[in-house]
């Protein structure tokens, strides 16, 4: 039993490490309804290394999820080998990964806070709007929303503060 939990610290001591130097702890931003303009964040952890044996240890720590294999060149980039991905999403998903590697992440763990406040906080509200419609989202819980954002941002782009966080969105 205690060789088992040993392991298991090992294992995550390890991805913890991998996320910190080779992973993205983060949010992905987008228009939910380019009508309304509503924002959604989704939270989420990837990884992406050349070393597929990496990826899949990764993808077993994402309870299996999915491993995308990219050929070639990214943004002009001609890369010599072949590069691997695999990444876990949402507000549910993310927090039972970030709680497992916690203790041993270094770099990333701003980001971690920054995360797991957005998905034990944030409010959900039933129903989409239909097309044309308002959100349903109350706009105090769009702000904070949108101000758990900013925070994440000034980490990770620091020179983007003076921007304002509804800009430049995909």
């Amino acid at each position: 039993m205690y060789e088992d939990n040993q392991r298991e610290d090992t294992f995550y001591a390890y991805m913890a490490g991998i996320i910190d130097g080779e992973g993205t702890i983060g949010f992905a931003r987008y228009k939910a309804n380019p009508v309304t303009g509503s924002i959604k964040y989704i939270p989420y952890i990837q990884v992406v290394n050349t070393n597929c044996l990496v990826i899949e240890m990764a993808s077993k720590l994402f309870c299996n999820s999915t491993i995308r294999k990219h050929i070639g060149s990214k943004n002009g980039f001609q890369s010599r080998l072949d590069c691997y991905a695999t990444r876990i999403a949402g507000p549910l998903k993310v927090p039972t990964i970030i709680k497992k590697i916690y203790p041993y992440l270094v770099i990333k763990k701003e980001l971690a806070d920054i995360i797991m406040d957005y998905c034990l906080n944030k409010k959900n509200f039933e129903g989409r709007p239909h097309k044309g419609q308002q959100s349903k989202i109350p706009i105090e819980e769009s702000q904070w929303r949108a101000n758990i954002y900013a925070k994440y941002i000034s980490i990770i782009h620091p020179q983007r503060l003076n921007r304002t966080t509804h800009e430049s969105v995909k």
